[in-house]
């Protein structure tokens, strides 16, 4: 299965300069429902949500924070 991670755009980079983070849906339920030979693509998180939630309150379970990705990029 490959899912393809979207780039972070200037919602994102503007969240960040607030100190919020922006989620990332993963497609789980792709894979049991089409085989091990898909290509799914995560969604991103609502941008109102993101802005109004705390930001000492964690991302809902289920989502990874968009800019963990872009460092795991940044490495390879």
């Amino acid at each position: 299965m490959t899912v393809k991670i979207p780039d972070p755009n200037i919602a994102d980079k503007m969240l960040k300069h607030f100190g919020k983070k922006r989620g990332v849906i993963f497609p789980d339920q792709a894979y049991t429902k089409f085989g091990p030979h898909i290509y799914a693509v995560a969604k991103r998180e609502s941008f109102w949500k993101a802005l109004l939630r705390p930001r000492s309150q964690d991302l809902p379970a289920g989502m990874i924070d968009i800019f963990s990705f872009k460092d795991l990029k940044d490495e390879v």
